[in-house]
């Protein structure tokens, strides 16, 4: 199993499956290609070869002869040509139901409008959840996906993956990641109003760096969770309310005056260094307020600051390219 290239049309296949649906995407393209090809070019032929004469004069048109030999060639090529693609396509659709053995099982919580992944390594109890999702190369993958909400959709474009998540439901699929690397990850069925901004990466890697961050972060929550019970206390979800803390809704982006005048915008690194060191840069307007205590590695780690960050990005309408800015990730 090699990667598929690049191509101006489609992304790179870089899972165990893409190469079987690239190949059957272009036969079935080019055999459409070439069909139209012949079937316009003898429609334009007989528009001219048929076509009533000036000086023609009305009459009995040329009777028509049965033949049995094209008429058997027009029938059973076409014929045979849709039962190999059914065949072919039935098997890669079979083959994204039947799981390998040793699969490694990763459980997805879809939400309005964020993502969240459980990874557990081996079944060993080392749990660790992320925003994003993050898989070992080489290794069969298995996604139990479930909503806890409204309809979904997982799609990995480079993997060549996608599978619709229902309530109430759980649903699965599987992959092999054949290169390291990161993908883009969206969500495909329209979920509510924010649902164009429920994007999220695929972190592939080894599986000895896979093992050990998940190990390294299996005590790390998500930005909702960590919202809930380390934030929520001053800071808000709702728009306008800021009583001490400013609302994170539409936070991500903003422009904000600080207490000394000068403003700045509420991007990654400010995020950052906002809940490392609070007391740095005060909003103006809440610099009589509670001070609000650091938050240390020990505390609140890198992947959950990243959580965060990925949180309040999903509570906010900010476009970075809108502004030609790339926060960094």
């Amino acid at each position: 199993m090699e990667v598929s290239p690049k191509t101006w049309f489609m992304p790179k296949g870089a899972s165990s499956i893409a190469g079987d649906v690239d190949w059957l995407f272009y036969v079935i393209t080019w055999m459409s290609v070439v069909f139209f090809v012949i079937i316009t070019a003898f429609t334009i032929y007989f528009m001219f070869k048929y076509r009533r004469k000036r000086d023609e004069k009305p009459g009995l048109t040329i009777p028509l002869h049965h033949n049995t030999a094209l008429e058997t060639v027009w029938t059973v090529i076409p014929t045979i040509l849709i039962f190999f693609i059914f065949i072919w396509g039935f098997r890669s659709f079979m083959d994204l139901f039947v799981i390998p053995a040793g699969a490694e099982e990763i459980r997805v919580q879809a939400a309005q409008w964020n993502w969240t992944f459980r990874h557990n390594v081996g079944g060993s109890g080392n749990e660790s959840k992320s925003n994003n999702l993050h898989v070992p190369v080489g290794r069969p993958i298995k996604l139990h996906l479930s909503s806890s909400d409204v309809l979904h959709s997982l799609f990995i474009p480079d993997f060549r993956v996608k599978m619709d998540i229902i309530p109430n439901r759980t649903t699965s699929l599987w992959f092999t990641a054949l290169e390291e690397g990161e993908y883009d990850l969206y969500c495909t069925e329209y979920c509510g109003e924010k649902h164009s901004k429920m994007l999220g990466r695929v972190y592939a890697m080894s599986e000895a760096d896979y093992r050990q961050w998940v190990l390294d972060n299996a005590k790390a929550g998500t930005g909702k969770e960590i919202f809930n019970t380390k934030c929520s206390v001053c800071h808000s979800l709702e728009p306008g309310n800021a009583e001490k803390a400013p609302t994170w809704h539409n936070l991500y982006g903003r422009t904000e005056t600080l207490k000394d005048g000068t403003t700045i915008k509420v991007l990654d690194d400010y995020i950052r260094e906002s809940i490392r060191y609070p007391n740095l840069k005060i909003v103006d307007g809440f610099e009589t307020q509670t001070s609000m205590s650091p938050f240390p590695k020990q505390s609140v780690s890198n992947e959950e600051l990243n959580n965060i960050i990925d949180f309040m990005k999903s509570l906010s309408d900010y476009k970075a390219d809108e502004a030609n800015e790339d926060p960094k990730p």
